[in-house]
């Protein structure tokens, strides 16, 4: 789905900034070059915590004695650099694959076709496999002749030597291990990136200065360590348990021929006359067991520390990375020419990663940083708009994008019409600037008197290709809400054979019954419902909750912690406005924020209540009103309440003033779903 990157037509876009001169700005960092070395300084962390990791695997494989087991300029080093490629392999992996939100999609056989069928996850696998492949090799050549992994067999002294088939087992097994761990790796997507969506705590809040966020040590991963060694300890076992019959079943035949074609050209082996069978079974299974619970340490340990580091908050020494840093007396070590400026080009990227870390960025400037938060109402002097104009129209582009994807989904067939809808109310959104720029000011529209749909003052449009996207979530995998069910056809053209071929009068009534199109029609539907209900079919529903995040959050990827953080961020300026905001621009623009959060909690009860289950959906009960309750989009919806609640607390009594009628009040009470009590000042 296209981002959205213009702004809304808010009240103080001219009337903050007519009479103020445009100044000679210098030249706009982009966000880009403040996200890009922090990330690099991560993906530096990240291989040196495994680099550790790699010694003490160099460790545990080294056969030396004691001393030099331990010494890092001795062969362990050389095996701890030669371990850390597999390290590097995993990195590229997540660099390449990595994304921000969770996996959106309606049914898991949605979400395994789009794997199967992307080149990225394909390579994912390659990189798995080179991963495993140099792992082995560093073991085998770790053990060498002593673990009799070596590529000949001398045998006994009468015996002719020949291939080893042994370390042939081991690779084998890597080779297994290299497919499991892609289907873990895609089943539990490992690619996503966490955002931390918890709201910041009061005593980060603190108006007297910026004092920088703490900073979060690798030491909290301590508390994984027993969970994960546990889970590499189960696939370690399930691997033994499962290798046997993979080996000698499938793949003996082919990896002996393989491996004998290659020995051959540096070896001199005697003829082939087949595998002749493995040796020192004892040590083999320990070697096995070791080796496998090692690689699956190496890739899960990789996993884990590279979520670590990457889903650390946009700072850097606990200050937003677009602002000053400074060292720990508080004086600045480095300063941003232009701090707004290039947080204002992240949040209009139309790139994933730095969009959502600029927003991340904002929400942590607004509840963290008062001095930070002073400046976006003071920078006025901006073009094309105040940045108080642009950071409060991005927000609000985010509850529109909303609001638009519930729409169009609740009404899949008219997907063209609301493109051309969107395409009109663009053309009207950009004419109505061109003119606006030469008022001084204008009056807010009202939500009793217009919708906030279609009013271009106040709604921005969809922008082009939203339209077939939105159409697609409700549509995915064939289903879209109401649709029929595609038993009956099928019941239809065997009711019908069946009276050709007369037997509805050889048949007995009841037997007739069963060859009725409802009698064919019931039995196939209960077959379906059977399978649809049993493990097998579990692949093939979509569970109500799943259409309903595809259509609230956007596709590929959920948009929610985007959506929570421009919440977040919008009100905690709303509400620092009205001691920090010298010039009264925000006051201009506090109906069309409070008609926005009305209109979009409205819209997405709405949805919910609206919406039909799929069919598919056998664990739907429609009696029971929990089965429309989705834990994510209470999440979102409650914050915006709470948002709309507090704006309305602290700015109720001066709705008349600020152009707010009864209706819009009510209305906007109504959503937050509480009578307000004594605390709000009645609108007049």
């Amino acid at each position: 789905m296209a981002t959205r990157t213009a702004t809304y037509p808010l009240a103080s876009t001219t009337a903050a900034t007519a009479s103020l001169p445009t100044p000679t700005t210098p030249k706009v960092r982009q966000y880009k070059d403040f996200l890009t070395p922090s990330m690099h300084r991560r993906f530096t962390n990240a291989s040196t915590v495994m680099l550790a990791v790699c010694y003490v695997e160099a460790v545990f494989m080294s056969s030396a004695s004691l001393l030099w087991r331990f010494l890092p300029i001795g062969m362990t080093g050389v095996r701890t650099l030669l371990l850390f490629l597999p390290v590097l392999a995993v990195f590229v992996i997540r660099l390449s694959r990595h994304h921000i939100g969770e996996r959106n999609t309606t049914s898991s056989l949605e979400t395994s076709f789009q794997l199967v069928t992307s080149q990225s996850a394909w390579l994912s696998l390659g990189w798995y496999l080179f991963s495993a492949y140099f792992f082995g090799e560093v073991f085998i050549w770790s053990k060498g002749a002593k673990g009799y992994l070596g590529w000949v067999d001398e045998g006994r002294s009468y015996e002719r030597p020949r291939l080893n088939e042994n370390p042939i087992l081991l690779r084998t097994l890597f080779g297994v291990l290299a497919f499991a761990q892609t289907a873990v790796h895609w089943y539990f997507d490992y690619d996503g990136v966490t955002v931390s969506g918890q709201a910041v705590s009061s005593a980060q809040t603190s108006d007297v200065l910026d004092a920088p966020l703490p900073e979060v040590s690798i030491l909290t991963l301590s508390d994984r360590a027993l969970p994960l060694l546990k889970w590499c300890f189960q696939g370690t076992i399930l691997s033994i348990a499962t290798i046997g019959f993979v080996y000698f079943v499938f793949v003996r035949r082919f990896a002996w021929e393989s491996a004998y074609w290659v020995g051959s050209t540096v070896l001199t082996l005697p003829y082939n006359s087949g595998p002749p069978g493995l040796t020192h079974a004892a040590g083999l299974i320990w070697q096995a067991f070791s080796s496998s619970l090692l690689l699956l340490l190496l890739w899960e340990t990789s996993n884990a520390v590279f979520n670590f580091y990457i889903s650390q908050p946009p700072t850097k020494k606990g200050y937003p990375l677009t602002g000053a840093i400074k060292d720990t007396s508080g004086a600045a070590i480095a300063r941003s020419e232009d701090p707004n400026g290039s947080l204002l080009a992240g949040l209009k990227s139309k790139k994933e990663l730095p969009k959502s870390f600029a927003l991340w960025e904002l929400y942590l400037i607004c509840t963290s940083f008062p001095s930070r938060r002073k400046s976006i109402f003071k920078d006025v002097e901006r073009s094309p708009d105040s940045t108080w104009q642009q950071v409060s129209g991005l927000c609000l582009a985010e509850l529109e994008g909303v609001r638009t994807r519930v729409q169009i989904a609740l009404a899949p067939g008219n997907s063209e019409a609301k493109l051309a809808e969107a395409e009109l109310q663009r053309r009207q959104y950009e004419g109505l600037i061109s003119s606006q720029q030469q008022q001084q000011s204008y009056g807010l529209p009202r939500i009793a008197n217009k919708g906030v749909a279609v009013d271009p003052r106040v709604a921005i449009p969809a922008p082009a290709g939203t339209g077939s996207t939105a159409g697609n979530i409700a549509k995915s995998v064939g289903q879209h809400p109401g649709a029929q069910s595609p038993v009956s056809p099928l019941a239809k053209k065997l009711a019908l054979k069946a009276k050709q071929l007369g037997y509805d009068r050889a048949l007995t009534t009841e037997q007739r019954a069963q060859l009725s199109l409802q009698g064919i029609t019931a039995r196939v539907n209960d077959l379906l419902m059977s399978v649809l209900g049993s493990p097998v079919g579990i692949p093939f529903r979509q569970p109500f909750a799943r259409i309903a995040q595809v259509a609230v959050f956007g596709v590929p990827n959920s948009h929610r912690i985007n959506i929570l953080h421009a919440v977040r961020s919008l009100t905690a300026l709303v509400l620092a406005s009205k001691t920090e905001d010298d010039y009264g621009q925000v006051s201009r623009d506090i109906p069309v924020i409070i008609r926005v959060f009305t209109a979009t909690i409205n819209d997405i009860q709405s949805f919910v209540a609206q919406l039909t289950p799929s069919w598919t959906d056998v664990d739907f009960n429609s009696q029971n009103p929990a089965s429309r309750k989705v834990a994510s989009i209470d999440e979102v919806t409650n914050e915006i309440k709470l948002g709309l609640e507090q704006i309305l607390l602290e700015f109720g009594e001066y709705a008349p003033t600020m152009g707010l009628t009864r209706t819009d009040m009510r209305l906007a009470k109504e959503a937050v779903g509480k009578g307000m009590g004594s605390e709000m000042v009645k609108v007049r």
